[in-house]
């Protein structure tokens, strides 16, 4: 586990990367910054609600190398109703 802003990871070749993130600006800009000198063979990237289309291609031009093998959206943000119940 690590965060994709980590300015001391050396690339790992041979390796996938399983990304999940919130799919918000910051986060698709962390995930570009990270594609432009990629540290894994593969990325696959899960959000955890809907991704806006225009982050979705923001991602999409980002990926010159091509390392990013799918993109899914999970739906798992939600909301407590109560201090007790989700």
């Amino acid at each position: 586990v690590d965060r994709l802003k980590n300015p001391t990871r050396r690339p790992m070749g041979g390796f996938r990367a399983v990304c999940l993130l919130r799919p918000t600006g910051e986060s698709v800009r962390a995930l570009r910054d990270e594609l432009e000198h990629p540290t894994f063979d593969e990325y696959h990237v899960f959000f955890t609600s809907t991704l806006p289309d225009h982050l979705l291609k923001d991602l999409a031009q980002a990926d010159k190398r091509q390392r990013v093998q799918q993109v899914q959206e999970v739906f798992l943000d939600y909301l407590p109703l109560g201090a007790d119940l989700f």
